[in-house]
């Protein structure tokens, strides 16, 4: 994922965090993903971006981001 990419999806998954998590515990892992390469993240938090991403505005919608590449998403 893109740096910015990878922002935003931090940014999205907030509110799963705080709901999963708490509100203190989520807003720290939060923080630290905001602060972190996107490259380093543990895989629960790659695939929770990756699904928060896809289907953000509904099944699939968000896929895009992931066209071109070596393989392109198919839904």
């Amino acid at each position: 994922m893109t740096a910015p990419l990878v922002r935003g999806a931090a940014w999205m998954m907030g509110p799963e965090l705080r709901h999963m998590f708490g509100k203190k515990q989520g807003d720290k892992i939060q923080y630290r993903l905001l602060h972190t390469q996107g490259k380093n993240w543990h895989r629960f938090y790659m695939d929770m971006a990756f699904y928060t991403i896809a289907n953000w505005h509904g099944v699939g919608k968000g896929l895009h981001h992931w066209n071109g590449g070596r393989y392109a998403c198919k839904w």
